[in-house]
């Protein structure tokens, strides 16, 4: 049975962990905080934690709720669901990955699959399945009746919002297929704006009794996506990083900015230089929102003492969960810069 949720408002950003044991993850996910920490509870495996969390969310009865999570919401442009997602083992530093992953719902599953059977850390696509299907995955239709009305209303909408720019006919007002302009007629459009409507990433942190620490990230990705495209939640040290001993981090916002600055591995490099995870989170995102002004972003750390640190920009608001031996799940409130 999942536990009571306390919303906290204008809550302290650090919180000491004397018992160990910790599970903490991005925004109004009780669900995971709670499946985390009962496999934690049984198991003390911060792998087992991090991945039942995901499954948790992936495996959700409506595909509704939860909706930047699992199957039956935001289909790409193409009208598919396709999944990323990602484990790291703070210990060994191994990771797996799977990106843009159609037909299997425990995506987070697939991706410890690849870090602890394969010499590789990430699969994508149909490969991905494939590989899936050998590891005694089921395959099945990620899409819903709600997938296939997101497609439509999109549909009917001339295609709005996109991710194309500099192509004909004008992306801002037609749908595709759509040609590179000539130079001569270059087209600029604004990027859509990533909000917690159309995506919020499951990022979550657990650590055991003996301080190992494990993160994970799963997502559908951004509504209406060109297919193919793969984000930050399945790259290594964009979406999440952890290190035994040091702390880990993981983050949830506009990836295709986000990746190319790896929020995550610079957080928790500046904890192993003895930065505060509050101080690492609000350093590793500087530069980021000083060359990205509009960028949205909810980054968290957490060291290996059990102290937190979250930090928020260009989203209304942003929240967290977590979760201790002595406390029930509490979702927090974060203020957004």
């Amino acid at each position: 049975m999942f536990s009571d949720c306390v919303l906290l408002l204008l809550a302290t950003s650090v919180f000491l962990n004397a018992e160990g044991q910790l599970v903490f993850n991005t925004w109004s996910f009780p669900k995971a905080t709670d499946a985390a920490w009962e496999k934690l509870d049984k198991t003390d495996s911060a792998l087992d934690a991090v991945e039942a969390g995901g499954n948790a969310l992936e495996m959700k009865a409506d595909p509704a709720t939860y909706d930047s999570v699992g199957w039956g919401s935001h289909p790409d442009e193409k009208n598919q669901v396709t999944l990323d997602a990602l484990i790291m083992d703070g210990a060994s530093l191994n990771s797996g990955a799977v990106a843009s992953m159609p037909k299997v719902k425990k995506a987070i599953s697939v991706a410890r699959m690849v870090m602890e059977h394969t010499q590789l850390s990430m699969l994508a696509g149909e490969e991905a399945v494939n590989f899936a299907t050998e590891m005694g995955f089921s395959d099945s239709d990620l899409n819903s009746n709600y997938s296939r009305e997101q497609y439509t209303e999109w549909k009917l909408a001339n295609c709005q919002p996109n991710y194309w720019t500099d192509v004909s006919p004008n992306p801002s007002l037609h749908c595709g297929p759509y040609t590179p302009n000539n130079p001569l007629t270059k087209i600029e459009k604004s990027r859509p704006p990533v909000t917690i409507d159309n995506h919020d990433t499951l990022g979550i942190i657990v650590i055991n009794s003996k301080g190992k620490i494990a993160a994970g990230l799963t997502t559908n990705g951004l509504s209406h996506k060109i297919p193919g495209r793969v984000g930050d939640a399945a790259i290594v040290g964009a979406g999440g990083y952890a290190i035994d001993g040091v702390g880990a981090s993981v983050e949830s916002g506009d990836g295709d900015t986000l990746m190319r600055f790896l929020p995550t591995f610079q957080a928790v490099n500046l904890m192993q230089q003895n930065y505060t995870p509050e101080a690492a989170v609000k350093q590793a995102l500087q530069h980021v929102i000083t060359t990205n002004p509009k960028v949205a972003v909810l980054l968290l750390a957490v060291n290996s003492s059990g102290h937190i640190g979250a930090s928020c920009h260009g989203f209304n608001k942003g929240t967290y969960c977590i979760r201790s031996k002595d406390m029930k799940t509490k979702i927090v409130e974060v203020d957004c810069e």
